[in-house]
């Protein structure tokens, strides 16, 4: 047909959902737009469980404020969505909040194998849907593992059914995750050469492009934060940090720095020399990351 050629590789996941929709009689053009749309709302919806869960029950108009940030964040709505109709990427962002709530369920609640499964299958959903969050999500995802562990008494219980989740996921993953690195080497060396030359001196941000001038958002390469979003995540993080120094408002907050300067110009030279990252193609990608703390913030406000 007119797809992608042999030894290129892309998770299938999403398409499945796109293609019940399809079965259930809409045209395919319909039948995305109906995937994106469930899409947004698992993603707030996600986030709302989240940021509840990290407020308090009784913090219902935050967690959904933070809903509404996500959602709204420019990264997702107007360049993952409308524009660039990313409809694997904005699954990334849909599952991410998911896995970070079965995370932190698993050590604040007895249920934990139902906990460990859940992360399971939601992780193995994720790798399966969006390859390259493969290689984005697992460092911030490890690095929260360790912070529930700390934050919560140091449960070695706790510690080992998240560890059993997370084999699981691999296990169930590894159809797809391991030809994918197993035939690497056919994959074609002039691309990286390419990402170097072309989409990496387009794809950072510099002190005058991370964040949009404009009140409202308009779409350019790279794309940028949303100016509303920057300064209500800033304001938010700055009002956490000063009432609640917890190891996972510190965490979050540290990861979303860590992205941001990963995204700048001054990293380039961090990303020409690693072929893994290069597979990433675009630094920008790490907008993901960074929308979903920021959001988390502005509904902590």
């Amino acid at each position: 047909g007119r797809g992608y050629p042999l030894f290129n590789f892309y998770g299938a996941g999403v398409y499945y959902l796109s293609e019940a929709f399809h079965l259930l009689g809409l045209n395919l053009s319909d039948a995305s737009v109906a995937t994106l749309t469930l899409l947004a709302l698992l993603a707030s919806y996600g986030i709302f469980l989240l940021t509840r869960d990290l407020f308090g029950k009784e913090a219902t108009w935050a967690s959904l404020v933070a809903a509404i940030a996500y959602v709204y964040a420019p990264y997702f709505l107007t360049v993952n969505i409308y524009q660039r109709g990313a409809i694997a990427e904005a699954t990334a962002q849909a599952l991410i909040p998911w896995v970070l709530w079965s995370v932190r369920r698993l050590f604040t609640t007895q249920a934990q194998a139902f906990w460990a499964t859940l992360l399971a299958l939601l992780l193995a959903t994720l790798v399966f849907s969006h390859t390259l969050m493969l290689l984005i999500f697992p460092p911030l995802l490890a690095g929260y593992v360790i912070v529930q562990w700390l934050q919560n008494g140091r449960q070695g219980r706790a510690l080992g059914w998240a560890i059993v989740g997370l084999l699981f996921a691999i296990a169930i993953s590894a159809f797809f995750w391991l030809p994918l690195i197993l035939e690497r080497d056919y994959l074609s060396k002039f691309a990286y050469g390419i990402v170097r030359g072309a989409f990496l001196p387009r794809s950072t941000w510099t002190w005058e492009t991370f964040v949009a001038e404009e009140w409202l958002y308009t779409y350019i390469r790279p794309p940028r934060l949303g100016l509303v979003q920057f300064l209500l995540g800033t304001i938010g993080a700055l009002v956490t940090i000063a009432r609640r120094r917890t190891w996972e408002n510190w965490y979050l907050l540290l990861s979303a720095v860590m992205a941001g300067l990963l995204v700048g110009s001054w990293a380039r030279p961090f990303w020409e020399n690693s072929e893994i990252l290069l597979s990433i193609q675009s630094p920008w990608r790490l907008l993901t990351l960074i929308s979903l703390v920021l959001a988390s913030f502005t509904g902590a406000i």
